[in-house]
C-alpha cells in the first residue's frame, strides 16, 4: 500500500520519543478481509494489565544499528509496568508516563533496536 501522508502526533518529541504514533493516510482504501484486521488505540486513562499480549508494528530495524525496514512488521509481545522498565538494569528511568513498555526483556521481539529510550534492552 502506498502512503498519501503521515500525520504525526501534535506533541510528538523525538528527542524522548514520547507520543510516538503517527496517522497514515493511505493511497487507497482497505478492505478488511480477515487478512488485514483494523486495530484499536486505548482511551485516554485506561490501565492495561501486565503480561497481556499485545501487537506492535513498525517499520523499525530488524536487528541492533540496523536500518529500517520497507516492509511493516509486526509482532506480539506481554505489556510490562512502566516501573518495571524504568529500573536501571532495563531503561533506567527513560520511559514516560506518556509511553507503554511492552516486550521481553531476555530482548529478541520488541520495538526497540538501538533508540535512545532503548539504553541496555536490547531486542
Amino acid at each position: 500500500m502506498n502512503i498519501r501522508k503521515i500525520l504525526p502526533h501534535a506533541r510528538y518529541r523525538p528527542r524522548s520519543l514520547d507520543h510516538d504514533i503517527a496517522l497514515l493516510q493511505l493511497s487507497q482504501p482497505i478492505s478488511f478481509n480477515g487478512l488485514v484486521e483494523p486495530v484499536c488505540l486505548p482511551s485516554a486513562g485506561e490501565e492495561f494489565q501486565e503480561d497481556h499480549l499485545c501487537w506492535i508494528s513498525g517499520w523499525g530495524a530488524t536487528e541492533d544499528g540496523g536500518e529500517t525496514s520497507v516492509q511493516l512488521h509486526s509482532a506480539q509481545v506481554p505489556l510490562m509496568s512502566n516501573a518495571e522498565c524504568n529500573e536501571p538494569q532495563v531503561h533506567q528511568g527513560s520511559v514516560s508516563p506518556w509511553m507503554i513498555c511492552a516486550g521481553y526483556l531476555e530482548g529478541g521481539i520488541d520495538t526497540c533496536q538501538g533508540g535512545p529510550a532503548c539504553g541496555r534492552w536490547r531486542g
